[in-house]
């Protein structure tokens, strides 16, 4: 589970988060609507280590994870996060992309989970490209793989569909969508159209500074 207790983080005088509060259990799959600006991607940067809190704090599992003095570094959440624009390293290829995070782990697994993953996203010819020779919609697609194939618990997704034609949209909602289902992970999904994922959400909710309603 992930909860946010009384959070709050500002960007000079502009408070995004206020005393913010809400709790994400386990195995949920929870889309987080409203407009842009208001700080859908701060909240979920917060989660994942990535942002400072000044006041309130961050449960995972039991583990405070944020104070407004310490916090446990990101690669030791378990939560994986895909960007809004793929972040993807430009000096390594789509395949070192990719493996970048289980480039400790046995060799045999790393291809086990490659070849499962490049298939189900069906970017298999591009493994020795550059990201500067990718379309957005592979780029998108490369970042998703990058983030499963670590197999996170929690899994955070800002805007994955977004300037995306209806093949690609499907394929990846899909992905995640089946990735949720075998691996029981949490998922975070923000988004401009709760629509987009209304089969599978059961809780849609509309942001706001102070929470969830």
């Amino acid at each position: 589970m992930i909860e946010l207790q009384d959070v709050r983080k500002t960007y000079g005088d502009q408070v995004v988060l206020d005393r913010f509060s809400h709790g994400f259990a386990t195995g949920s799959f929870t889309a987080i609507s409203g407009p842009s600006g208001i700080g859908k991607t701060t909240l979920l940067q917060v989660i994942a280590g990535l942002l400072p809190i000044e006041e309130g704090q961050i449960v995972i599992d039991d583990q405070i994870t944020d104070t407004k003095v310490q916090a446990l570094h990101p690669s030791l959440r378990q939560v994986g996060y895909v960007f809004q624009f793929p972040a993807l390293w430009p000096h390594l290829t789509v395949r070192q992309n990719i493996l970048y995070g289980l480039m400790h782990q046995p060799r045999s697994l790393q291809e086990d989970r490659l070849s499962d993953i490049i298939t189900k996203l069906d970017i298999a010819e591009l493994m020795a490209r550059r990201p500067a020779e990718l379309s957005g919609g592979q780029a998108r697609r490369v970042s998703l793989a990058r983030t499963l194939i670590t197999r996170p618990r929690f899994v955070l997704l800002d805007e994955p569909l977004n300037n995306l034609d209806a093949r690609l949209k499907d394929q990846i909602l899909s992905m995640v969508a089946d990735y949720w289902v075998k691996q029981q992970a949490t998922v975070i999904w923000v988004t401009h159209d709760p629509g987009e994922v209304s089969g599978l959400a059961p809780v849609v909710g509309t942001f706001s500074p102070f929470g969830l309603v």
